[in-house]
């Protein structure tokens, strides 16, 4: 029966970690109209993994005197025919568990490829975000940058003026001797 607890363990715990990776947290979404591809995805194959645990509980169970299922069908097969027919019950048996074996490791190797294309999606998102902040700071450089160029080009266009208007209005020589006198006071 430890077997049986491990599987159905570890089938909930893929189909946590299927939700997880899809984005999703498991045990909030019902059934209905708009429900996420993926959470479907990660039902069926929960469901896959299940039904496997129900041919490990099978394989395992005692049915009587202490046989599991196994022996009980090879027990049965060999009291109702031929050792041949024991061998080819078990043999079917044997390939229905392989099948069974098959569909959980594809639903692992799904859950898999799903963690991994979360993570790389992750990853571009957060690349993308790195990529949109150092355009803002760009752009606010380019801001300033443009600004100081706007300031420089008023003070260009000034300058002529304001050197006309110095030679325009040259104070007269008693002025100046004035201006000379409260300079050297100070």
């Amino acid at each position: 029966m430890a077997a049986t607890a491990l599987c159905y363990a570890g089938c909930g715990t893929a189909w946590a970690a299927c939700y997880a990776a899809a984005g999703l947290v498991a045990g909030t979404i019902t059934a209905g109209i708009g429900v996420p591809a993926a959470a479907l995805a990660c039902n069926a194959a929960e469901g896959t993994c299940m039904g496997y645990c129900i041919g490990v509980a099978a394989a395992e169970a005692p049915v009587t005197g202490g046989l599991s299922l196994l022996g009980a069908l090879a027990s049965c097969a060999a009291e109702k025919g031929s050792g041949e027919d024991a061998d080819k019950s078990l043999n079917d048996l044997m390939r229905e568990i392989a099948a069974v074996e098959m569909q959980g490791l594809k639903m692992k190797a799904v859950c898999d490829s799903n963690s991994f294309e979360q993570k790389r999606y992750q990853e571009k998102q957060e690349a993308l975000q790195a990529e949109i902040t150092q355009a803002h700071a760009d752009i606010e450089q380019k801001k300033e940058e443009l600004e100081e160029a706007r300031v420089y080009k008023q003070h260009m266009a000034e300058a002529p003026l304001t050197l006309k208007l110095r030679k325009r209005n040259r104070p007269c020589p008693a002025t100046d001797s004035i201006h000379r006198q409260g300079r050297s006071q100070i």
